[in-house]
């Protein structure tokens, strides 16, 4: 899945012109930023926790630093690709934030819940 996430990346950041222009819906292109990057979070997530049986703490710091990464090299290369403004330090913003957003989402899904989170009336 995490593989499949950086062709995905790859693909879109090397077409021309693609995505939604600057006059169609305000901050579009953040919020694919932050969703696509929230998804590429969880998939790494899923590999720390689940294959690797990392602890929370570390897969978030991995995972914020790795898309982090991506996102500024996502950036860096769209400012090679004719029809493309890369380079925008509010996508990248955007796509930390997603980051962190989909690894606090994974932890909410993945983490068991507590017995004691059931409320009980004494009669």
């Amino acid at each position: 899945m995490a593989l499949l996430w950086i062709a995905l990346l790859v693909v879109a950041s090397s077409h021309q012109g693609t995505g939604p222009s600057k006059n169609d819906i305000p901050y579009a292109d953040k919020v694919l930023h932050f969703v696509f990057f929230a998804g590429g979070a969880a998939a790494f997530g899923l590999i720390g926790r689940i294959v690797l049986r990392a602890g929370w703490p570390t897969i978030f710091v991995v995972c914020v630093l790795l898309m982090a990464t991506f996102g500024f090299l996502d950036e860096w290369h769209q400012l090679t690709v004719p029809g493309r403004s890369g380079g925008d330090y509010k996508d990248w913003l955007a796509d930390v934030a997603g980051a962190i957003a989909g690894i606090v989402i994974l932890r909410h899904f993945l983490s068991p819940q507590s017995d004691n989170q059931e409320v009980t009336s004494k009669a």
